[in-house]
C-alpha cells in the first residue's frame, strides 16, 4: 500500500499541477525516510545523533543521499539487505545541507515511483511549515 510520499509522487507524475508540486514538497517534509548507514548510528546527546549515511554516485555523477519510502524499497535497491536509520524528511534534508559533497537526495533510486531532490531545494524545503 503506498504512503503519503508514493502517493504525492504519483499524482504529480499523473498531473504536474502546482498544487500537485505543493504536495510533494509537504510530504517530504511531513514523511519519514529509510536512509542506509555504513555503521552503528551513535546517540551523541542533547537529542544529537551521528549518522554514518550511505552516500552513492548518481549516473550524472553527482553525489547523493539514498532515501527510500519504505523498507521494501530500500531492498529492491539491496536485495541482501542493509543497516539503515529512518528519519523525519526534515532532518534528512537538514544533514544533507551540511554535506558539501551532496548534490542530491535520490528517492527509490531502484524502484517506483523515484525521484531526486537537488541541493538548491534544501533550504526552501526546510523551511516549509
Amino acid at each position: 500500500m503506498p504512503n503519503e510520499m508514493e502517493i504525492a509522487i504519483e499524482a504529480y507524475v499523473n498531473d504536474r499541477t502546482p498544487e500537485n508540486l505543493s504536495g510533494i514538497d509537504q510530504a517530504i517534509v511531513a514523511s519519514e525516510f529509510h536512509v542506509p548507514v555504513f555503521a552503528d548510528v551513535k546517540d551523541l546527546g542533547s537529542g544529537r545523533h551521528d549518522i554514518p549515511v550511505v552516500c552513492i554516485r548518481t549516473e550524472r555523477g553527482t553525489g547523493a543521499i539514498p532515501a527510500f519510502t519504505t523498507v521494501e524499497q530500500l531492498l529492491s535497491w539491496k536485495p541482501s539487505g542493509a543497516k539503515y536509520a529512518t528519519l523525519a524528511g526534515r532532518s534528512l534534508l537538514a544533514m544533507a545541507e551540511q554535506m558539501p559533497e551532496i548534490d542530491e537526495i535520490a528517492i527509490n533510486p531502484a524502484g517506483v515511483p523515484q525521484g531526486t531532490i537537488p541541493r538548491t531545494e534544501f533550504g526552501r524545503l526546510i523551511s516549509l511549515t
